[in-house]
């Protein structure tokens, strides 16, 4: 993955910079190194075949294109990883990923977002 940036009100009053992430004026850049698991990226690809949710922007690693999610998995794996440096709670980052998911429009929010919940 190159390296990749989002920008959410959660990092507005952060100065953070390490190997892995830096954080300035709102915005969160991921090097490219950084590397995550998830579970509900993972199961982009039946719910696009089932037609529970559509197909991503087009990628050459994932069949049916790039999960729409993959901001917000990318988001709730670096506040969870830096949570104690950022003085962020876990259920803040429970919250910001459940709204990532409604925003995103990824079919079934709430039970995805449980599933997170429940397995890291």
């Amino acid at each position: 993955m190159a390296s990749y940036s989002i920008r959410h009100e959660v990092f507005q009053d952060i100065l953070f910079e390490d190997q892995q992430i830096s954080i300035a004026d709102g915005l969160l850049t991921i090097g490219s190194g950084f590397q995550w698991r998830s579970f509900v990226m993972c199961a982009h690809m039946p719910l696009v075949f089932f037609g529970l949710a559509r197909p991503g922007v087009s990628d050459k690693v994932f069949i049916y294109g790039q999960p729409w999610i993959t901001e917000h998995s990318i988001l709730r794996a670096v506040l969870l990883q830096y949570r104690s440096t950022l003085a962020i709670d876990r259920a803040s980052i429970d919250e910001i990923y459940a709204q990532g998911l409604v925003d995103a429009k990824i079919a079934f929010p709430s039970l995805w977002s449980g599933v997170a919940r429940w397995f890291g």
